[in-house]
């Protein structure tokens, strides 16, 4: 399942790609074919080109690489570029309402509004490479990923009198283009993309689902503790870290007092031993077999 929701998503940014380079080529070549006329402007058309370049540097370069080398300077330096590159193209060249619809329009506004805001939340905190990640493969992948929808579904309506005998089709391309950036954020935020993955490395691998992993980075401690565990992630929750270790609740069948052999029962006695921690409500210290007795 996770390959053929990691294929469409590539090829929702494929297409959304391409659908960008051809506006910019039908702008130097066709501009009459424009679907917003304005980019015929050479000015206009020379900040659009620098957008897509920016854009794509920062998605598919900058981003991937500060994420998975931990470089914030580059990570906000890419997003900084990005936001100012789209700034002009967003104030002066905006033709959305009169292209898709004032509903798409009214749409695209609020959330630019909403991801300017959910940077500068994700900026202010501590330092979570989760959320990182998450803005760059669901906030500035959706750059791309709705293009190619938006751009087909607008075809129903893309005359005055196409929309006169459709009055629904903005509406059905806004449910489209706003439920799959939903959908993009559980998918994105779910790790159902084959790669890349999360870049927490405090997350030990642990079952999703039946035969298939869920992990960034491979386990750094033992995958058995006989006192304490380690935190687990699973789909839908933030990567933590260790959770701090716990006195030891009940002796393990493997190493119990009664059928372990005298080796085992040496080891589980240090083992147990070096666990200092008073036992919290509910918690009952064992009682660990002596070693004097166990060669």
């Amino acid at each position: 399942m996770d390959w053929v929701v990691s294929l469409i998503y590539v090829a929702l940014l494929a297409w959304g790609m391409s659908v960008g380079v051809r506006q910019i080529m039908q702008g130097r070549r066709h501009p009459e074919q424009l679907l917003n006329p304005l980019f015929s402007n050479r000015l206009a058309l020379n900040l659009f080109t620098l957008h897509i370049i920016v854009v794509s540097l920062d998605l598919f370069v900058i981003g991937p690489w500060s994420v998975a080398n931990k470089s914030t300077l580059w990570y906000w330096g890419g997003r900084i570029a990005l936001v100012t590159s789209s700034l002009p193209i967003a104030a002066f060249f905006n033709r959305n309402p009169q292209s898709f619809g004032r509903l798409i329009g009214t749409w695209v506004v609020a959330r630019n509004f909403f991801e300017y805001g959910l940077h500068i939340l994700v900026a202010a905190i501590a330092v979570r490479w989760d959320l990182y990640y998450l803005l760059l493969w669901w906030i500035v992948a959706y750059r791309y990923l709705d293009v190619g929808p938006r751009r087909a579904l607008q075809k129903l309506y893309g005359t005055p009198e196409l929309k006169a005998a459709r009055p629904w089709a903005p509406v059905v391309n806004w449910v489209v283009i706003a439920s799959l950036y939903v959908i993009t954020y559980f998918v994105v935020a779910g790790q159902w993309l084959v790669s890349p993955r999360c870049p927490v490395t405090t997350c030990r691998p642990t079952s999703r689902r039946r035969g298939s992993t869920w992990s960034s980075s491979p386990p750094t401690s033992p995958s058995r503790s006989s006192c304490g565990h380690a935190s687990r992630c699973t789909r839908g929750r933030s990567c933590r870290g260790p959770t701090p270790p716990q006195p030891c609740r009940a002796w393990p069948r493997t190493d119990s007092c009664s059928h372990a052999a005298p080796r085992q029962l040496a080891v589980s006695a240090s083992t147990c031993s070096q666990r200092s921690t008073e036992p919290g409500p509910g918690w009952i210290r064992p009682v660990c077999p002596s070693v004097h007795s166990t060669t």
